[in-house]
Order: structure tokens, then C-alpha cells, then sequence
């Protein structure tokens, strides 16, 4: 059994990959990813990504962030939940934004320059 400090410091590490697929003709078809990130102080939302361009633009991407949100819920239910996304991805951040998440800021790191989005609520 884990004491207090080390569960804490496990809880502080915690990565986790979800998988989304759908069947297909008796098979099963990858739809997208994203993973979650338990940090101190929220719990991080990325690598958020419909594999196929054929699954874009179908409600996948909405579905999934909401199971993203969801899933956070269950880690923590009090914690912020943010995530970042390409200031010039304008499809993602009105997925984004339709479930909940406004821009709150940047991260200034060289050529890649990510908006930093935090989820305010809807009901999920």
C-alpha cells in the first residue's frame, strides 16, 4: 500500500492515453486520441487528434473532448482543466469552445506559440 506522500507524488504524474475507435464492416476503425496529464495545479487535456480526415468534421472531435472532460472529472473534481491547441487551428479551437473552453492565455516557447484554453463548464 502506498503512504499518503507517495500517492500523492504518483497522482502528480499520472499520464494516461484514451483511444476512441467505432466499428466498421465487422472490424474495428481508429477514430482519434487524447491523452491527460494530472498536474499540481490542473488536470491537462492533450494530444487531442481525429486520425482520419474522413472522421473530421462528423462530431468525433466534440464527442471526444467531452469524454476528455468527463474522464478529468473523475480525476479530480475540483481541479481546473485546460489544454493547448495552435493559435492558427481555428476548427479545433470552435470545438474546443463549444464544450466549454475559453482562450485564458499563451505559451511563448520559440516558433510553437499555443493558446492555453481552460474549461469554464457545460453541462457534459
Amino acid at each position: 500500500m502506498l503512504t499518503l506522500k507517495e500517492q500523492r507524488t504518483y497522482r502528480e504524474n499520472v499520464s494516461e492515453q484514451f483511444f476512441f475507435w467505432k466499428p466498421n464492416d465487422n472490424m474495428v476503425e481508429d477514430i482519434g486520441q487524447f491523452g491527460l496529464e494530472y498536474q499540481k495545479s490542473c488536470i491537462h487535456i492533450h494530444s487531442v487528434a481525429i486520425l482520419d480526415e474522413k472522421n473530421r468534421n462528423c462530431g468525433y472531435g466534440q464527442m471526444m473532448v467531452k469524454e476528455a472532460i468527463k474522464a478529468a472529472r473523475k480525476l479530480s473534481a475540483d481541479k481546473a482543466i485546460t489544454l493547448d491547441v495552435y493559435y492558427n487551428n481555428d476548427i479545433a479551437i470552435h470545438v474546443y469552445q463549444k464544450c466549454g473552453f475559453e482562450i485564458t492565455g499563451r505559451w511563448y516557447n520559440g516558433a510553437y506559440a499555443p493558446l492555453i484554453m481552460t474549461y469554464v463548464g457545460e453541462s457534459v
